[in-house]
């Protein structure tokens, strides 16, 4: 985004000295104090009135946040779920999930993405204390990146594979799609395999990297124009896979055997989820956790791709209408996707039962343990032919995440090919695994774009192709360990300890950030201030009051139902919690930092060095918080300054504990007023200060030393007698 032509140009605000009240010149300041051997500079984040690059329409934004949303989860993941959690009636508790902890937590990050117009780091200058929680959740997104890209490049690989097997008439994977994919494509071998302990096992397999490296460059090609390109990119990666979803839909409804996975989809089993078995107590709590997974990892809640993707907007966007909107469409997505899916699956069910059934009048060979073949007899006694189709279904099902993509649903391309023309099936595979390619890239540009963005936030000067160049390679290097015989154990490994343990956490802290930091009714109050005087409706507050409660129970659920991989051995495991250890210490180890930072800088604003003070003080916004153009900023510091400064809960208590015994409490929220009031244009008369609009006019009095605060030494004095 170039500089409008004709405007003045503004000094860079790295380079903007600013004179405190009371002094003369810089020399002054420096001969008075030697610990004051310097003049106030502004930093860009806070006074930066350079434009930012925006979306090229709201359109752009709609259909990036969707794309970025709707991605292999909903086509592989949901369609699963939903079936073996009760079918329709799973949609009980993901609705309600959906509606009181997914839907809040997504306004909340984009109204902090849209108010700053920061990426989600920058924009914890609303609570510095915690602006860990933007950094853990950048490397969680690196880390969801890096895996989630291998799958797009398992879906390349496929992509290719039907594309063959289309023009040839013949399926490449045969009638053993599982063996296929273990052996031939990924070449698997587990950790507790004693060919893991060969040096071999962990070397790069050639066309996995080449197929990783393809990966990298679609993400590259479509991130490194810049925003407005990806928003246009996006239109693509948001709208073709619904022309393949409903094309698969017809082609699977023509199939014999869809009704049978159709019924399995929609038909509600309350059992399930309102009965545990006895064999196991937490089974019900397990299938009411499975909407909770599904509503965070489909929304891409806890990642900063949403407070990413906000940034880029207007101001007076109206958020909680894209919330409704892009929450709709996702729900919307996963069910089409469900009948899809569950429609071929129910054909391929069919046909297995078929053939199985064919063999129950087929001679009995002299070698079959006839006790086992008894037992299954007794099993299936009084069952019906239809609850048979359905049991074979259970177990295709039962497969879930990739392996209904890569196994189970190959297996019916095969039988498609078999019975309904040579060359359907490798057209129908071409069309499934394009669909996974568009979503997968869609989704990537959500957790690769966080990253970028909060690069391109901290160092301005760096150009953005350029970033996004290093970050694709980068990335490309840590998905290496994916490429060898035990890389796909490694999936579960980054999934569970890297990414979902980390984001119940951060989303957690993100909403104590906001009710105790930095206090709901503040909160509220910019919410209003950004969709132009319409208030926050109590839906809102009272979901944003009850999700800390909700979240830990949801921690705590996922420890309950915390189970390591089968072929987890003792160092896979140790190397499992050290990564969920070392992601979620970077919240203390960024806090420790800023507390140290902020007893060594000079301009501390006179706060005594006593430990609450300073937790009080890195608790509460810094003079960088807010929004980030100079009209709209100066126009909610006078918004703010008419409003109740309200304490909030970690203020009253780092308050109180903080003072000495009779020490009157200074009441830093009036500074709003005092902003307000010193820095209008009418009164101040023109100059810098007064442009700019705020941060330092606010803090010069206290930031000054004691024996040069001047004209500022009233104010303070006032705000206090007023306490």
């Amino acid at each position: 985004m170039g500089d409008r032509g004709g405007e003045e140009k503004v000094p860079d605000a790295d380079q903007v000295s600013v004179l405190l009240p009371g002094t003369e010149s810089e020399s002054q300041v420096d001969r008075n104090s030697k610990n004051f051997d310097r003049s106030v500079t502004v930093m860009r984040s806070n006074l930066s009135t350079g434009p930012r690059e925006k979306w090229g329409s709201k359109m752009q934004f709609m259909m990036s946040c969707i794309a970025s949303a709707v991605g292999l989860g909903n086509v592989w993941r949901f369609p699963a779920v939903c079936a073996r959690n009760g079918g329709a009636a799973f949609l009980v508790p993901y609705f309600i999930v959906l509606l009181v902890i997914a839907r809040p937590l997504f306004v909340l990050e984009l109204a902090l993405g849209q108010f700053t117009s920061k990426g989600s780091v920058r924009c914890w200058d609303m609570s510095p204390v915690l602006t860990g929680i933007g950094v853990a959740g950048a490397v969680s997104s690196v880390l969801l990146s890096t895996f989630y890209i291998m799958l797009l490049a398992w879906a390349l690989i496929y992509a290719v594979i039907s594309f063959v097997s289309m023009c040839t008439g013949e399926v490449v994977w045969g009638a053993q799609p599982g063996p296929y994919f273990g052996g031939e494509v990924l070449r698997g071998i587990s950790f507790d395999s004693p060919a893991a302990h060969d040096i071999h096992a962990w070397v790069p397999i050639c066309h996995l990297v080449l197929a990783l490296l393809v990966a990298w460059l679609l993400i590259w090609v479509t991130m490194v124009f810049g925003v407005e390109a990806s928003g246009k990119v996006a239109y693509v990666t948001a709208m073709a896979p619904y022309v393949v979803l409903i094309t698969l839909l017809i082609v699977g409804c023509c199939l014999p055997g869809a009704k049978v996975g159709i019924y399995y989809f929609v038909v509600p089993d309350l059992n399930k989820i309102l009965i545990a078995e006895k064999s196991n107590h937490y089974k019900l709590y397990q299938f009411r956790f499975q909407a909770v997974g599904q509503c965070f990892f489909s929304l891409g809640i806890g990642f900063g791709g949403c407070i990413m993707f906000a940034s880029f907007n207007e101001f007076n966007n109206n958020i909680i209408k894209d919330v409704m909107i892009i929450g709709l469409v996702d729900t919307f997505t996963s069910v089409l996707a469900g009948f899809s899916l569950l429609s071929i699956l129910g054909f391929q069910a069919t046909q297995t039962y078929e053939k199985k059934k064919a063999l129950m009048s087929a001679p009995i060979p002299i070698t079959t343990e006839y006790d086992k073949l008894v037992a299954m007899c007794k099993e299936t006694r009084g069952t019906s032919e239809d609850d048979l189709k359905i049991c074979q279904l259970e177990m295709l099902v039962n497969e879930g995440g990739a392996g209904v993509a890569f196994i189970q649903y190959p297996a019916a391309m095969y039988q498609v090919n078999e019975q309904w023309g040579k060359h359907l099936g490798g057209f129908l595979g071409l069309l499934f695994f394009l669909m996974l390619v568009l979503l997968a890239v869609g989704s990537a540009n959500g957790f690769v774009g966080t990253t970028v963005t909060i690069l391109a936030d901290r160092f301005k000067d760096w150009k953005r192709s350029n970033i996004v160049s290093g970050v694709c390679m980068g990335s490309f290097f840590l998905g290496l360990i994916y490429t060898n015989g035990v890389g796909s154990e490694w999936f579960d490994v980054v999934d569970q300890h890297g990414v979902t343990a980390v984001v119940y956490v951060l989303s957690f802290l993100e909403v104590v950030a906001v009710l105790c930091c930095y206090g709901l009714k503040n909160f509220c109050d910019d919410l209003e201030f950004m969709r132009g005087g319409k208030k926050v409706g109590w839906y809102l507050r009272i979901t944003w009051v009850t999700l800390p409660f909700l979240m830990v129970i949801i921690f705590i659920t996922w420890l309950i139902n915390y189970k390591p991989g089968k072929t987890w051995t003792g160092p896979i495991k140790a190397i499992a919690w050290t990564l969920t250890a070392l992601c979620l210490s970077i919240i203390p180890g960024t806090a420790i930092y800023k507390y140290v930072q902020f007893i060594k800088d000079p301009w501390r604003r006179n706060v005594p060095l006593r430990p609450f003070a300073i937790l009080q003080a890195i608790a509460d916004p810094s003079p960088k918080w807010g929004p980030k153009e100079r009209d709209i900023r100066t126009a909610w510091k006078e918004f703010k300054a008419e409003r109740d400064p309200s304490y909030h809960i970690c203020q009253r208590i780092f308050g109180i504990c903080s003072r000495k015994s009779g020490e009157v409490r200074p009441d830093r929220r009036l500074s709003f007023a005092t902003n307000a009031a010193t820095t209008r244009p009418s009164e101040s008369g023109g100059g810098l200060a007064s442009g700019i609009g705020t941060p330092l006019a606010a803090s010069a009095g206290s930031m000054a030393p004691p024996s040069q605060r001047g004209s500022q030494a009233p104010v303070v004095q006032e705000r206090k007698s007023k306490t």
